[in-house]
């Protein structure tokens, strides 16, 4: 193709995904129906991933809940089935690829193949980088971004044979921008995005969707003891709303969420502003002492 012309092509590709962004805005965008769709949710037995199986289930989706827990799984399942639903739960530790591929084998043989893949599970030490033991490192590694890897490896060829399917990942904010305590957190959560941005540019070519979601501390026990300096400004996320909001991204096929759309300011900042800059606010903001009260969630096995 000549130069000109494809120059052409490129500008006006840019100018309509900048305005389809701004009118999409202002106006919600179509959702896409689930309706009988297998939808497949990692980390299913808590928090957000226990909130989104609910709602998956509400939209007609035939839910899929993978956790390492199997009390977590026993109580997601009866939460979804006491609001009048149904859902499938298959007690899956992540970080080993042999698991996830065997469980994937029998997902895909007795319920069918998996149309929305949702890489939700994730865990967090909290400890300050030389505090962090290795085998804990190691272990986050595994579950936050290996993983993601191994599901990907188990159910995308499907969803390239069927030339439809969409993954999703839930990374988060310290993905983007990482403050102390987090160091193994956020490095393994920044893998996740960059996985998933060229997992994205893969599939352009193919009907596969891809979203990435990016949401501040959510609300549900697993950053418990962590401390926001300002929360009129930056408030901790509440977990329903937070979960509903994830679905809707997915549901229109958003390639990037961040949640709350303060964070799209914020990311901004961050590549405009001097790194002295950045560090100064993220003292402001209390991001040095932020994680010093770290508990986490009691962990259920």
């Amino acid at each position: 193709m000549n130069f000109f012309v494809e120059l052409a092509v490129t500008i006006y590709e840019v100018i309509k995904a900048i305005i389809l962004g701004v009118l999409y805005s202002i106006i919600p965008a179509p959702q896409k129906s689930v309706d009988g769709q297998v939808v497949l949710i990692t980390g299913a037995g808590s928090g957000i991933g226990r909130l989104m199986s609910l709602e998956f289930a509400k939209k007609g989706a035939i839910v899929v809940g993978w956790d390492i827990s199997a009390k977590g799984n026993e109580e997601t399942k009866k939460f979804v089935e006491d609001a009048g639903f149904q859902m499938h739960t298959f007690e899956c530790d992540i970080s080993k690829r042999e698991n996830v591929y065997k469980s994937g084998e029998q997902v895909m043989r007795d319920i069918g193949n998996v149309d929305i893949l949702i890489n939700n599970a994730g865990m967090v030490t909290g400890k300050r980088f030389l505090d962090c033991p290795d085998d804990m490192i190691v272990k986050t590694m595994e579950v936050n971004t290996l993983a993601h890897f191994w599901t990907l490896q188990c159910f995308l060829p499907e969803m390239l044979k069927q030339n439809r399917g969409h993954v999703v990942a839930i990374s988060s904010m310290l993905g983007v921008d990482g403050i102390s305590g987090t160091c193994e957190y956020s490095a393994s959560k920044s893998g996740v995005i960059r996985l998933m941005e060229s997992i994205a540019m893969e599939m352009h070519v193919h009907a596969i969707k891809t979203t990435t979601v990016c949401p501040f501390i959510i609300n549900t026990g697993f950053f418990k003891g962590c401390s926001v300096r300002f929360p009129s400004v930056l408030p901790v996320l509440q977990p329903e709303w937070t979960a509903r909001r994830i679905v809707t991204g997915i549901l229109t096929n958003q390639k990037v969420l961040f949640i709350p759309r303060i964070m799209y300011l914020m990311v901004i900042l961050k590549a405009l502003l001097p790194v002295d800059a950045t560090l100064s606010l993220h003292r402001f903001f209390g991001a040095s002492t932020a994680m010093d009260n770290f508990v986490g969630r009691k962990k259920d096995n």
